[in-house]
């Protein structure tokens, strides 16, 4: 019974000493290679999607009595914004990172 207390013992200290070096390990946060990349371009791509949606914007007043292109107008115009939505989230999620990277 002694020794079964004694393996728990070491067991528990086996499982925090495992613990220990992976938590120390998680907590070194880094880009992966697709991440550092997109972090990269973010940006730029941000601005493309910004610049598109202006486009669109005059496009559909040049547009406003041709009903047929109008609409296709206004389905690529909600598709850009989805997209720009989607960006920007990425955005903010690879800030906070490159914060925690940086500091």
């Amino acid at each position: 019974s002694q020794a079964k207390v004694d393996g728990k013992e070491e067991s528990g200290k086996t499982a925090d000493g495992k613990n220990n070096s992976w938590n120390s390990h998680a907590n070194k946060v880094k880009f992966t290679y697709m991440e550092k990349k997109e972090y990269e371009t973010i940006e730029e791509e941000i601005e493309k999607l910004e610049t598109k949606i202006e486009e669109l914007d005059a496009a559909m007043v040049r547009n406003a009595m041709d009903f047929v292109e109008l609409a296709r107008l206004t389905k690529e115009k909600e598709e850009t914004e989805q997209a720009l939505e989607h960006k920007m989230e990425r955005w903010e999620y690879l800030s906070e990172l490159a914060e925690k990277i940086d500091g």
